[in-house]
């Protein structure tokens, strides 16, 4: 795959078990790229392209970006979505006695307590298991306690329910040691997710990264 802006002349290739890092030097330019970025994940139009032989891919289908780190949310509501669909098929394949069974319960527990009140009232139980999912708060644990950990199970979340395969971060060097960050590259490169750093100032070059630099003189330098 490949990411092209030629308005700035910017060309990374993605290669499986190495990290693009783009280091843009002018703040304007800097800020301009990642507004870009976020509005084509949201779907919105823009110049970058993503491409893989030719055939020109969707940011809001493939990409996800990270601004602040410190918010991400591993239940977020289109991972949720998903996690509930994936077990309630697994309820549909597996435990539906289970399920018939419990639902039995919950009736005869409802019809108890509705004798005990002096108001006519009903009530309808449905098929309805995500409800359920819903009420007992079932989500992706987070057991993780450094923002690498909570990263790279972002990342996996991404991976596994929204079929994510191109992350960027921005700064993401600022918030995080050399052994955090590595942490990060080896479950990127695990689930088979591409990373591309987006950083305003170059820093140290780390093993598996492919830098590409956009001085303020509007100059591309790339350091393999």
């Amino acid at each position: 795959m490949r990411l092209t802006c030629t308005e700035y002349g910017i060309d990374l290739k993605m290669q499986e078990n190495k990290v693009n890092v783009l280091v843009i030097e002018a703040p304007d330019i800097f800020a301009g790229i990642v507004d870009i970025l976020m509005d084509q994940i949201e779907g919105k139009s823009g110049n970058i392209i993503i491409s893989n032989k030719d055939i020109i891919m969707k940011l809001d289908k493939v990409a996800e970006i990270i601004i602040n780190p410190f918010v991400i949310d591993c239940n977020e509501k289109r991972i949720q979505q998903k996690l509930y669909q994936e077990l309630t098929n697994e309820i549909q394949e597996s435990m539906m006695e289970h399920t018939a069974q419990l639902q039995g319960s919950i009736i005869s527990y409802l019809e108890e307590l509705l004798q005990k009140s002096p108001y006519f009232l009903e009530f309808d139980v449905e098929d309805n298991m995500t409800g359920l999912l819903k009420l007992c708060h079932v989500g992706i644990a987070d057991q993780v306690e450094t923002l690498a950990g909570k990263i790279a199970n972002y990342m996996k979340a991404l991976k596994q329910f929204c079929a994510i395969n191109i992350l960027f971060l921005v700064n993401i060097k600022l918030f995080v040691t050399q052994e955090e960050i590595e942490e990060i590259y080896q479950c990127a490169f695990y689930e088979k997710i591409n990373l591309v750093l987006l950083e305003n100032t170059a820093r140290e070059k780390l093993a598996n990264e492919t830098i590409c630099i956009l001085d303020k003189d509007m100059c591309i330098i790339n350091v393999d």
